[in-house]
């Protein structure tokens, strides 16, 4: 039997799929200059539930998969084509290191302030994750400290934290820092899934065995330009590409080797997001320009 065009469940009625689109809205973003992709399924109607995304969260006990979620749409949604490519910072503690996580933050915001006083242009994303040893360490994307890659700026970074944590070990001096610039887009993201978003695995744990508090941050957000352009969708428009999109991203997890869960074509299905290069985004979005809108 053919499949319907919006699901495969025959049983669903019409009436059902009517006041799914009333109760729904139903548009698709992308990020300019990145390469955030989200489709979005919104209630149109206030109801007396609290949206989950908006309630106050609690305390930050691990680096969680919704955690890491929010770094990485965050990352592939800024506008590199504006505010250009980060250098990665890494920053090292020596072999003595407080067990307190209090002061790793301490420091921190201490090397902040240096760094404010230093590039007062600069914005910065950090990510805190132990290392093989236990000691904790960071890696930030920075930019708007462009001379931070230079043989005078990779020797104030590394001075400046020798003394913020107090190190007095002169390896530390040396080797307690590291700077990596960055040449495509393709390895700033790269950087970010393998380093600041990575959540570990069964070989090694990438958070600590007790709460640190925040494990990511942003230093002078307003800094780092996100331009997100939205348009509202019928609801035909949106499951048409929605069951593309998932195909798509499904065939890249078998390439990778990936496990795939077996996806439903049905109306009562939350939006979902990807990075997509700006031309395949707008290839999708072509095949389903003339779509003919539902007339409900």
């Amino acid at each position: 039997m053919k499949a319907s065009l919006l699901h495969n469940n025959e049983n669903v009625k019409r009436e059902t799929i009517v006041a799914n689109y009333r109760l729904h809205a139903y548009s698709i973003s992308r990020a300019a200059g990145g390469r955030l992709f989200t489709m979005n399924r919104t209630n149109r109607y206030k109801t007396g539930r609290q949206d989950p995304d908006g309630k106050k969260r609690g305390m930050i006990s691990d680096f969680s998969h919704n955690s890491r979620k929010r770094l990485m749409q965050f990352c592939s949604s800024l506008n590199i084509e504006k505010i250009g490519l980060p250098d990665f910072v890494t920053l090292t503690y020596p072999s003595e290191w407080p067990e307190d996580s209090t002061e790793w933050k301490i420091h921190l915001h201490t090397f902040f302030r240096r760094f404010d006083r230093e590039f007062p242009e600069y914005a910065l994303i950090w990510r805190l994750e132990p290392q093989k040893r236990g000691a904790p360490h960071f890696h930030m994307a920075v930019w708007g400290a462009g001379r931070i890659k230079t043989s005078e700026g990779k020797q104030w970074l590394s001075r400046q934290w020798f003394e913020v944590v107090g190190s007095g070990d002169e390896k530390h001096l040396r080797a307690g820092t590291s700077v990596e610039p960055v040449s495509t887009w393709g390895k700033w993201i790269a950087y970010v899934s393998k380093y600041m978003a990575k959540v570990g695995d069964k070989s090694r744990k990438q958070v600590f065995d007790y709460e640190v508090g925040r494990y990511w941050g942003v230093r002078n957000k307003k800094r780092l330009q996100v331009d997100i352009e939205t348009q509202e969708v019928s609801v035909e428009k949106f499951i048409r590409i929605r069951r593309v999109l998932k195909k798509m991203m499904n065939a890249e997890k078998r390439r990778r080797g990936f496990p795939v869960r077996k996806f439903r074509h049905n109306l009562d299905v939350p939006g979902l997001w990807c990075m997509l290069r700006p031309e395949t985004a707008g290839d999708l979005l072509a095949l389903f320009e003339n779509e003919d809108q539902l007339p409900f």
